[in-house]
This record gives structure tokens, C-alpha cells and sequence, in this order.
């Protein structure tokens, strides 16, 4: 039998300034600071083809967004700022402490799973995480807690309670791979399981000379998916391109499309990494003003599936190593309809082998009435702008 531990500490704190003509500036005022403290231990346990792994954490938070209202915090453009919530999953491992405003704390098993593992594949039981496709800030075919594009912090995304039965056909030499996914759901309002919430996926994986190919079929909250992928090379850039279609019970199909590149280079005595990424869908809207009517978009929001409005964006990324221990990144959102932004730089320093030290902003670009530069509603007295940020993140791993 073998033992792992391993852990995380993470210390955040930030400062955000409010614009005036936000209709956050009611609740929050000009400006705010907020802070935040993480701990998740991680042990894992393995014999032979067994393996077990348990993720727990404790997390305190001091943040003035904790007094919005639950339906205003949901508001914030191309973020993902809320409490963790398991009402959905099939079982219930979070806990919130009574907290009052903006003071609250959790802890929480956000990963607790059995795998086994064999010659011809291996079956994971229990909650856990998967991502799937090729994208970088939008991933359509990760239909399953995606990260929200303004979140740059991306080391764990929430765990669902999961079936997930990976295996290679014989006769194919590593050239194919299967993954069948059951992700079963309760309606959060009566609390009973339920099909129409779940999801059962199929994905297709196979390599040739010089692509790669992803094919998906799925069932997801009483919607069939299909989708399909690709990777390539063009010169020593690589390329991606994934392409979902869902068909609800009503209307047309939803479209949802990214395609992207990137390349790394030497240019200065530096390394440089960069990448650009296209994304459409026509499950958004230009039309802010009928955002309430847009019943395929409020419900992909509500679930925590997608994060913006619009239908057209561009997310451009450059990183710099400035030395071998400190990385600078330089990246943004795009929604090229309206036009509005937010750019997302930030400065990640390794301090020691353990720590990393991580300084950043989020600020929001645009015109009254864009995405990102103050969304305008029927009988909205201000905006929903987010509030600009400035961030300090500290990590230290053990």
C-alpha cells in the first residue's frame, strides 16, 4: 500500500473600485477590499491497480459581494462569484457555517473517488473532475463545470458525483480511446433525482498521422449534444477547433464554436508564449434588453455552464519570462459585437520551490449598455459594470 499527502495554502486579498453609474455602487460604495483564506489537504491512497483520492478544504472569506443579492451576484459579467453549491449534485458534501454579510466560511469534499485501473482502461466512482475539448478561455465541449473565461486561476475546477468509464479498444495501438461519463442530478428545487438534470456522455478520441479528433454524443439536461473536435500543427504553431450543436425540445439548435492557436517563441533572450482564440455561439445576444426572454441563455447561466452574454469574442494571450522564476501574462476578452473588454494582466513570481506569489488586475472596457461596460435592463436605474480589481494571491504547496 502506498500513502501520498499533499496541500495547498492559499492567501488572497484584493482592492475594487465600483463606478458610479453601476448599480453595484449602491450596495458596495466607491470601493472595497475583500480577503480570503484556502486550505485543501490531499491525501491518495494506491495498491496495485487501486486507487482512492480525497480532496477536502476550508475556505474563510471577507467579501462586500457576499451582501448582494443572490440574484445580483449572479449578474457579474464573465465571472463565476458564488458559494459553492451541491444542491444539484447527488450527494452533499458542503457545508456553509452561519456567517453574517459579507463574512462566511465552508468546508467541503470536492473530491472523493475510487478508481481502478487496467490493461484496458480504467473506471472512476465517485466525485471527481473532467474537462474535455480544446479550448483555452471558452470550451464548448466542457459541458460539465466549466471555468469561467475571466478566471486566470484554473489549478481545480468543481468536482461532480460521477460514473466515468475509460477504456481502448484492442487492435487500435493507443490510436483510439473511448470515455463514456454518468453525471447524476436532483432538481435543486424538490431535491429528487432526476433524468432531465443529468447527463450521460460519449466521447471518441483518435489519433492519426498528424490530427487529432474528438466526436461526442450526449445527453444532458434533456438535450441531446453532439459535437466534434480537432487539433493540428501548422509549422511549429498548434491549432484547435471544436464545433457542440444541442437541440432543445423547442426551436432551433444552439451553436457553440471555438477555434484557436498558439505558438511559443525566443525573441530578446526571452521565451514568449502566445495564443489567440475565436469563440461565436447563437445562444447569446446582442439584444441586452431581451435578456429576461432568452430562456436557453438564463438557464445555461443559471447552471453554471456559460458565463457571458454576447455571441462573438476574441481572447488574445501573451506570456513573457522575464526571468526563469517570474512570468508576466497579458491577456483579455473580446466581445467584438459590441465592442467592449476586460483585461486580465498579472504578474506570477516562484518564490521558492513551495511558494508562488501572484499579482493582478481585471478591468472592464466599454460604453454604457456593452457587455463588460455596464449592461442597461428594463427598470435598471444603473449598469451591472463588475467592479475593476487589483489582486495579491499567495500559495504555498506542501
Amino acid at each position: 500500500m502506498n500513502w501520498d499527502y499533499s496541500g495547498q495554502l492559499t492567501l488572497r486579498g484584493g482592492w475594487n473600485r465600483v463606478a458610479a453609474e453601476s448599480l453595484f455602487h449602491h450596495y458596495l460604495g466607491d470601493s472595497y477590499a475583500d480577503a480570503s483564506a484556502e486550505l485543501r489537504l490531499m491525501p491518495e491512497w494506491s495498491h496495485g491497480p487501486h486507487h482512492a483520492v480525497l480532496h477536502y478544504e476550508a475556505v474563510a472569506l471577507n467579501n462586500e459581494l457576499l451582501r448582494l443579492p443572490p440574484g445580483l451576484l449572479g449578474s457579474l459579467p464573465g465571472t463565476a462569484y458564488a458559494l459553492p453549491d451541491d444542491s444539484r449534485r447527488l450527494f452533499d458534501l458542503t457545508h456553509v457555517f452561519d456567517g453574517s454579510g459579507k463574512k462566511q466560511s465552508y468546508h467541503r469534499l470536492d473530491r472523493l473517488f475510487y478508481r481502478y485501473s487496467g490493461d484496458w482502461g480504467d473506471l472512476t466512482l465517485g466525485r471527481s473532475a473532467v474537462t474535455w475539448g480544446n479550448g483555452f478561455v471558452f470550451n464548448p465541449m466542457d459541458l460539465f463545470n466549466p471555468f469561467a473565461p475571466t478566471d486566470v486561476e484554473r489549478d481545480y475546477k468543481l468536482g461532480d458525483d460521477l460514473l466515468l468509464l475509460h477504456f481502448y479498444p484492442s487492435g487500435w495501438n493507443g490510436q483510439m480511446d473511448w470515455q463514456l461519463l454518468v453525471v447524476p442530478r436532483r432538481n435543486p428545487a424538490s431535491g429528487n433525482l432526476r433524468m432531465d438534470q443529468s447527463s450521460v456522455a460519449l466521447k471518441a478520441h483518435l489519433l492519426g498521422s498528424e490530427m487529432e479528433w474528438d466526436f461526442l454524443a450526449a445527453w444532458h439536461y434533456d438535450e441531446l449534444v453532439a459535437g466534434i473536435g480537432t487539433l493540428g500543427y501548422l509549422g511549429n504553431a498548434v491549432w484547435r477547433w471544436d464545433t457542440t450543436l444541442a437541440f432543445p425540445g423547442e426551436g432551433d439548435p444552439l451553436l457553440s464554436t471555438v477555434a484557436n492557436i498558439d505558438y511559443s517563441w525566443t525573441w530578446g533572450g526571452r521565451n514568449w508564449y502566445g495564443s489567440l482564440e475565436f469563440h461565436y455561439n447563437n445562444i447569446g445576444t446582442g439584444d441586452y434588453q431581451n435578456i429576461p426572454a432568452e430562456d436557453n441563455l438564463l438557464a445555461r447561466l443559471e447552471r453554471g455552464e456559460m458565463y457571458t452574454l454576447g455571441r462573438a469574442y476574441l481572447a488574445p494571450s501573451v506570456q513573457v519570462e522575464l526571468h526563469p522564476l517570474v512570468n508576466l501574462y497579458l491577456a483579455g476578452i473580446v466581445n467584438v459585437e459590441d465592442p467592449s473588454a476586460v483585461l486580465l494582466p498579472r504578474l506570477v513570481w516562484n518564490m521558492s520551490q513551495n511558494t508562488e506569489l501572484t499579482l493582478g488586475a481585471n478591468l472592464a472596457l466599454g460604453g454604457r449598455g456593452t457587455e463588460f461596460g455596464g449592461i442597461e435592463l428594463p427598470g435598471m436605474e444603473g449598469t451591472l459594470k463588475a467592479p475593476g480589481r487589483v489582486y495579491l494571491w499567495l500559495k504555498a504547496f506542501f
